[in-house]
């Protein structure tokens, strides 16, 4: 005899999660004009240049950002999470040659603090909402 079955999972509540895509930048940074889910309880997008994530709550948070870079020859792109203005974490690729598309990936968990900003700053931007994401989680 044949058996089909499946498995339920329990999935932690939506409401610690946020996330984000960005389809443009400003200035240096990443622009996260895509809000895809977003616990207004614990995060709040910057509604005049979309750069910038503020905590609501302090805690532990695991960040993830995924970013595409459009790399020119001889260029030496890179990515980097800013916390409070301050590098926090990067992610970097040297290079030798033509011009191509490169993805970098942050992940890290951080202790933040009520009222702390969350930026991601790329090299050289390529703007699609389909490259380039970010995601939180708190933690605890």
């Amino acid at each position: 005899a044949n058996y089909q079955r499946f498995q339920i999972e329990f999935l932690p509540s939506s409401d610690v999660y946020g996330a984000w895509k960005s389809n443009s930048n400003y200035s240096t940074y990443r622009k996260w004009d895509d809000e895809l889910l977003c616990n207004d309880d614990l995060y709040e997008l910057d509604n005049n240049y979309q750069y910038q994530i503020t905590v609501k709550q302090a805690g532990n948070y695991r960040i993830s950002s995924h970013v595409t870079l459009q790399c020119t020859s001889g260029a030496s792109p890179y990515c980097a999470l800013y916390v409070n203005g301050s590098q926090y974490a990067l992610a970097y690729f040297g290079d030798y040659g033509s011009t191509y598309y490169q993805t970098t990936n942050i992940h890290e968990i951080v202790s933040l603090n009520q009222g702390d900003r969350i930026t991601v700053y790329a090299s050289n931007h390529y703007n699609s909402k389909d490259y380039n994401s970010l995601f939180i989680e708190k933690l605890s």
